[in-house]
């Protein structure tokens, strides 16, 4: 991509209480699929994008673990951390991470139990063509039930819907955002916990500050025991990151 690399902050600091069964002592995003932790394919679409020219890596449950695995650099791809003391949920974990980035930059923010094929590039000049305060990345799966779905006219967010229960297809937030830092001003002194999903994006949303790049392909994320068992299937559709 063109104008400069840019920062990323990929959420690695949940507690993956629905996988604990499974990695009962390992954080969600070292959970093995195909012999690597899938952080790693998250990471691999960084560095291989040339989009990104630094990470940060927000941790909190079992950061010692996280941290002690990747070091300072995947692969080449520089690597900082930012780390959780207490439980500050999504928004605060966001607003301490963006300490860790280029000021007054817009960074790329990606959850650590997902992933998605999405055009970055396209998503940058979406983000600068709309003056966005927040532009996100739609994937299209064929079972919103679990996930909620987004209303969106000409590719600005009106709504995210809440999950029905329902097993559909529909088109769902895939957890790839590019983000103005001065959009979260209003949230600079909040108390802990902050959610992004139910609090920060609601918000911008009722401003008319939130667009949606459609166009995401493959997703998948391992929040729960059914999609992490699919993991190994999917990445195996594609090649693994190197050793």
């Amino acid at each position: 991509m063109s104008d400069g690399a840019l920062d990323a902050v990929v959420l690695c600091g949940g507690r993956g209480t629905r996988l604990a069964g499974l990695l009962p002592q390992l954080p969600k995003p070292l959970a093995p699929v195909l012999g690597r932790p899938f952080l790693d394919y998250v990471l691999e679409q960084l560095r291989a994008s040339g989009a990104v020219g630094r990470v940060v890596l927000a941790t909190g449950h079992l950061a010692e673990a996280v941290e002690r695995h990747y070091g300072a650099a995947y692969r080449g791809l520089p690597l900082r951390y930012s780390r959780e003391r207490e439980a500050l949920g999504t928004g605060g974990a966001l607003l301490l991470a963006m300490r860790e980035t280029a000021p007054g930059a817009p960074f790329l923010l990606l959850n650590g139990d997902s992933f998605v094929d999405v055009d970055l590039a396209a998503l940058r000049a979406l983000h600068r063509r709309a003056s966005s305060g927040l532009t996100l990345a739609l994937a299209e799966v064929d079972d919103a039930a679990r996930y909620g779905t987004v209303r969106v006219a000409r590719q600005r967010v009106l709504a995210f819907v809440e999950k029905s229960g329902l097993a559909r297809p529909g088109v769902i937030n895939a957890g790839v955002y590019l983000v103005e830092p001065a959009a979260l001003a209003p949230w600079a002194g909040a108390a802990p916990p902050l959610s992004l999903e139910t609090q920060i994006m609601p918000a911008l949303v009722a401003a008319g500050r939130v667009h949606a790049l459609h166009g995401a392909r493959r997703f998948i994320d391992i929040g729960v025991p059914d999609s992490y068992a699919g993991a190994a299937g999917f990445f195996a559709a594609a090649p693994a990151p190197p050793r």
